[in-house]
């Protein structure tokens, strides 16, 4: 079986996993693809990188895509992220939408984005959803049940329809565990900097003063994002710098080995977050090397943790005092409690293995599997240029705005041209193509 998966993004490949920072969608990309291999598939990864070949998966440009799809024909298309290309075609006879992103965010809201002047205003617009494009693909695969309940709810996506994926974590880097006696007291952050760090820089000197052996060690930058050094240090410097001044030891972003040390040297996973996870692969990875996540009750956060058990969760919002207190007391407990650090970390180790690639791409085959004994004729193109009708706020006030189906046909096709795929674009620019309307 011939595997294909596509993703535009941060530049990624096995190489990048192993020699620098890189973020978790990249991540669970390429170990997935790595273990897929190993079961024997043949799997051609196009991003963000040259060609070459890591591990048995074969990593080539995505913007060589579609001179490779149209030539050579493959068994599973799996599309990360990009509505795009499921609004464009059929690729395979088995084809995948895969989402690590939670409802509200763009890459589930619109494969076309528009602008259109009114009143001498230009309002950006994004056109079909995951709402509209669900039946163009034969499963999305989820990382969660918070991710998967919100879809369904959101985009009216029958629940058979959503497989949990799941995350994972490669214990090629994490795992790793000393003994307590080997553990410095230090709290540890690993996200991107606008998901909370600025509250635990506020907290930290309360900590400090609570349990003054105690140390912070901070590994977080929009480095994983394939944002430069200059870039991420003029939106965040300021708060970078504010860290250094409380006394956190701020390290930048990491690579996964490095990160595997530094959460093994540590007692507890702190994570004020205000971003709603729809998975949280840095909290997984510092509970497979023994260390209890406190983290905010968001998102997917109790997919992680299981509050009292392996860790704790933070009802309400980092900058509400109730929060900040109950916080800091639990982060205090897990650094001056020997026991129930012991015992939480022990459950969170547990939970961890649930979680290595091995046993998710089992899960991955068996869903191919069943999924090619239900594979039926598709059309090559899908019919999706209709009249639209949609509604803008201009000043407070909703007016409605109407888009002709060849205006969307052109929208499409333009789209499509800015990827370099000249084939697909061709057939959405010509004329005739109005079906049912959106």
């Amino acid at each position: 079986m011939k595997i294909v998966f596509f993703q535009r993004g941060s530049k990624a490949n096995g190489n990048i996993l192993r020699a620098g920072p890189l973020g978790g969608t990249e991540s669970a990309m390429i170990s997935m693809a790595e273990e897929l291999a190993r079961l024997g598939y043949e799997i051609n990864v196009f991003c963000e990188s040259e060609s070459l070949k890591i591990n048995g998966v074969q990593y080539q440009p995505w913007q060589s895509f579609e001179k490779y799809a149209l030539g050579e024909p493959f068994d599973v298309f799996i599309c990360v992220r990009d509505l795009l290309l499921v609004l464009a075609r059929r690729w395979a006879p088995i084809q995948i939408y895969f989402s690590p992103d939670a409802f509200d965010q763009p890459f589930v809201n619109s494969a076309i984005n528009l602008q259109v002047e009114l009143n001498g205003k230009f309002h950006n617009l994004g056109f079909f959803s995951l709402k509209h494009l669900h039946s163009h693909v034969d499963a999305i695969f989820c990382v969660g049940n918070w991710q998967k309940e919100t879809f369904c709810q959101k985009f009216m996506i029958p629940e058979e329809e959503i497989f949990l994926a799941h995350n994972g974590v490669s214990f090629e880097f994490f795992g790793i565990s000393p003994s307590l006696s080997d553990r410095k007291k230090q709290i540890v952050y690993a996200s991107t900097p606008y998901r909370g760090l600025e509250y635990l820089v506020n907290y930290w000197p309360v900590i400090k003063e609570k349990v003054p052996e105690a140390t912070c060690a901070v590994m977080s930058g929009m480095q994983i994002y394939g944002v430069d050094d200059s870039s991420d240090y003029k939106e965040y410097g300021t708060l970078y710098e504010r860290a250094k001044k409380v006394g956190i030891n701020f390290l930048g972003a990491q690579t996964k080995e490095r990160m595997a040390q530094i959460f093994a040297e540590s007692r507890v996973y702190s994570y004020p977050n205000t971003f709603a996870e729809t998975f949280c692969m840095a909290a997984l990875e510092a509970q497979s090397c023994g260390v209890p996540v406190v983290s905010s009750d968001l998102g997917a956060m109790r997919e992680r943790v299981a509050s009292g058990v392996d860790g704790y969760l933070i009802a309400g919002h980092p900058k509400d005092e109730i929060y900040k207190r109950d916080f800091i007391d639990k982060v205090v407990n897990l650094l001056t409690n020997d026991e129930e650090w012991q015992l939480m970390s022990q459950r969170s180790k547990e939970k961890a293995l649930d979680y290595d690639y091995s046993h998710l791409a089992m899960a991955w085959q068996n869903k191919f599997i069943a999924m090619k004994t239900l594979v039926k004729d598709h059309p090559k193109y899908y019919d999706v240029c209709a009249s639209i009708e949609v509604s803008v706020m201009i000043e407070g006030i909703s007016k409605k705005i109407s888009l002709t189906a060849d205006v969307i046909a052109r929208y499409i096709s333009e789209s499509l041209l800015n990827y370099g795929f000249e084939q697909s674009a061709s057939h959405f620019s010509e004329k005739g193509l109005i079906s049912k309307n959106y």
